[in-house]
């Protein structure tokens, strides 16, 4: 929808946009929805966002809790101070949430919103630059549930994960040369043998023989699809918390630092094998042929991603056009009120 030279019944629209990312223009929106609410769109109150939240947590989270209890009966007695603890922190760590128009805001972003402009360029950049895996790590929204922070080290941990991943394909290119598999018996398996029946479980072996493309690439193909599925787990279950961003900050806090644990996890686990398969490699003389499937899987990894989302959004995008009452409930702020807001604003300053 362009913005210059078009017309409001006799108010012609500003020739700039205000941003749709801004938190005063999401204010304002809310202000003007409140004032006019049959602009709005029908949407999940926050308390039936927070209830389905809940009930989300609830099965799980109970078993946990009792489980924990049975193995460490005094952590019965400090549940509680753990849990003012939580509350103490908030969702920035210096005690207070956020308000109306930044939560609206965090929570639109949490919802994979699409449509901000109901332009598809303008609309493109919005997503590319706060859902890439480079763009985002500078020029991504201060709100977006996803901080820079978090993309650095989710940055920092993807290279790890490569780095292990590619380190390990020499050593399951040498299972195939040497036609080893799983050993018969466990139990008096040497080192290599378990290796080689890890690597075939796991499907490296399978990908080396089979996806090589006829160029030795079936190491680098492996590398970019578990690449991009590591980075979606997490992207999603380590810091992005989407399904708990519209509910009270103790509980939206303690999503976020179960994220955190699991980063942190993540990390600590894969050091021990990037360290084993690394010293193979120097042992072996394959270096050489770890830095070169690194560098081919790295690069490929992030175009192909940027593709991917590309693609993605361009469909859900023509969905969401084609047919806007199929929104979802959380959203905040639409396309169509965010220009309700502005031919509004428009006519009053200019009528």
């Amino acid at each position: 929808m362009a913005a210059e030279g078009t017309f409001y019944g006799a108010c012609q629209l500003p020739e700039t946009l205000p941003d749709a990312m801004d938190i005063d223009v999401y204010k304002e929106i809310l202000k003007y929805l409140k004032e006019h609410p049959e602009q709005g769109h029908r949407k999940l109150s926050r308390e039936q966002r927070e209830r389905e939240a809940f009930q989300t947590l609830d099965s799980g989270a109970d078993k946990m809790k009792q489980g924990l209890y049975y193995v460490c009966p005094c952590c019965r007695n400090r549940s509680k101070e753990a849990l003012a603890a939580i509350r103490e922190l908030g969702d920035d760590g210096i005690g207070h949430d956020f308000t109306e128009e930044e939560l609206a805001l965090r929570t639109d972003f949490a919802a994979n919103k699409e449509v901000w402009y109901a332009d598809y360029w303008m609309d493109l950049w919005c997503f590319t630059r706060n859902t890439n895996p480079i763009m985002a790590l500078c020029y991504s929204h201060p709100l977006h549930p996803i901080s820079r922070n978090e993309r650095i080290a989710i940055t920092i941990l993807q290279i790890v994960f490569m780095m292990m991943i590619t380190s390990a394909v020499p050593r399951a290119q040498g299972c195939i040369n040497a036609g080893m598999g799983c050993p018969d018996a466990w139990a008096e398996a040497s080192d290599d043998e378990k290796f080689c029946c890890l690597a075939h479980n796991v499907g490296i072996t399978w990908t080396i023989k089979n996806l090589s493309l006829g160029f030795g690439l079936g190491g680098a193909v492996y590398a970019i699809i578990t690449n991009f599925l590591f980075a979606q787990l997490l992207y999603q279950c380590g810091a992005g918390c989407v399904c708990f961003q519209d509910v009270r900050a103790s509980l939206r806090r303690f999503c976020e630092l179960l994220g955190h644990i699991l980063m942190v996890a993540v990390f600590l686990l894969m050091i021990y094998p990037t360290w084993i398969f690394t010293r193979y490699n120097i042992v072996h003389g394959a270096v050489g042929e770890t830095v070169i499937t690194f560098l081919e899987s790295k690069p490929t990894s992030i175009v192909l991603t940027t593709v991917i989302q590309t693609l993605l959004f361009t469909a859900l995008w023509t969905r969401e056009m084609r047919d806007p009452d199929r929104l979802e409930r959380g959203i905040e702020v639409t396309a169509w009120e965010y220009w309700a807001w502005v031919r509004h604003k428009a006519k009053h300053n200019a009528c």
